[in-house]
């Protein structure tokens, strides 16, 4: 399973209190001690499971609002996003196995083509933010 993220999503979440992926009208901002704690958590995630997550790099791909990128070698988890239209919020889940691989396969492109930041450097980034905002790890 592999998610993929930007820093510009991050910095939503902690400013405010949104995350990227899901669609506003679905809950309330989180408040400021679950951001920290959601963010000090994303951390730990990938420091134990550095190629589960893929940070772009905002400069080569952009990832638009409530779109939450999460994609599997395993087609029956498939690629799943929401979508919002003028009839309300959609949510669809493509489970093609040939749709579903070959995205798999573009995720793991992003790495190799230099589009997506180096674990280290994700890594680093978030702990700043974390400080930033004034956490600790």
């Amino acid at each position: 399973m592999v998610h993929i993220f930007s820093i510009e999503g991050l910095r939503y979440l902690m400013e405010e209190g949104r995350i990227s992926g899901y669609p506003d009208a679905l809950y309330r901002p989180l408040d400021v001690p679950t951001r920290s704690w959601l963010l000090k958590r994303y951390y730990q995630y990938i420091q134990s499971t550095p190629h589960s997550c893929i940070c772009v790099r905002e400069d080569c791909i952009r990832l638009p609002r409530h779109i939450s990128v999460v994609s599997s070698s395993n087609v029956d988890n498939g690629i799943a996003f929401w979508n919002s239209s003028q009839s309300g919020l959609r949510y669809f889940q493509i489970t093609e196995s040939g749709i579903s691989q070959k995205f798999y396969d573009f995720c793991r492109f992003l790495e190799a083509g230099n589009m997506a930041r180096s674990c280290e450097e994700t890594l680093e980034l978030i702990r700043n933010m974390i400080m930033e905002y004034g956490g600790i790890l």
